[in-house]
């Protein structure tokens, strides 16, 4: 039983490294050349000429918010754990203000890695 946990949970890890790595070599080339990028994958998107501006325009739309809203919810996080701790008299509340700013896309990650400091205490 162990042993067919161990595979699974190794293929899984396959799956998931292929992936990631197919995700930021396309990533890497989107950003290189973006123009050139959008030109090449046109022909393969089975839409109309006019709806894959369309999809094209959405996609940089939903881009630019997700980028945008996941800075100002980092933001604010940083600073409400900041302040969280400056009230409460937990040390170095200006170093855990970084660590909900820096980890905005992991946010299973970034609270209770700011919560740490307030259990050991």
């Amino acid at each position: 039983m162990d042993r067919i946990l161990c595979v699974r949970s190794g293929g899984t890890a396959t799956r998931l490294a292929l992936n990631l790595t197919i995700s930021l070599f396309g990533l890497f080339y989107l950003m290189l050349a973006p123009g050139e990028t959008w030109e090449a994958v046109r022909p393969y998107i089975p839409f109309s000429a006019k709806n894959t501006e369309k999809l094209r325009q959405r996609f940089r739309d939903v881009t630019t918010s997700t980028i945008v809203g996941t800075g100002a919810t980092a933001a604010i996080q940083g600073f409400l754990v900041g302040l969280g701790f400056w009230l409460t008299g937990l040390p170095n509340a200006v170093f855990w203000v970084w660590s909900p700013w820096c980890s905005p896309s992991c946010p299973s990650s970034a609270a209770p890695s700011c919560g740490g400091p307030a259990r050991s205490r």
